[in-house]
Formats: C-alpha cells, structure tokens, sequence
C-alpha cells in the first residue's frame, strides 16, 4: 500500500472508527522510515489498520 494513500485515510473520521484512523496516521510516518532502511513494516501497519 502506498505512503499517500496511508496518509489520506487517517485524516477523515466519517467512518467513526477513530482507533483505525490514528492507527493509519501512526503507521505512515513508521513506513517511511522503514523504507528509508529498506525495511517493510507491512505485518504491523495491517495490525493497526484492522484492529
């Protein structure tokens, strides 16, 4: 999944799952740095966004 689509789902609250969009906001600046060290932290953000 890419970073801005990561970004542009923790901003609406429509949905009124708060938990799952600070999950996503969380997790966005996480993945950028793990591509920064060529890691992918997919197994943690899927936790966060599906709790």
């Amino acid at each position: 999944m890419d970073a801005t689509i990561l970004f542009q789902a923790a901003i609406p609250f429509s949905d009124g799952h708060l938990e799952t969009s600070i999950g996503n906001f969380v997790c966005l600046p996480l993945r950028l740095k793990m591509k920064m060290s060529f890691i992918t932290h997919d197994d943690y953000c899927t936790f966060m966004v599906s709790k």
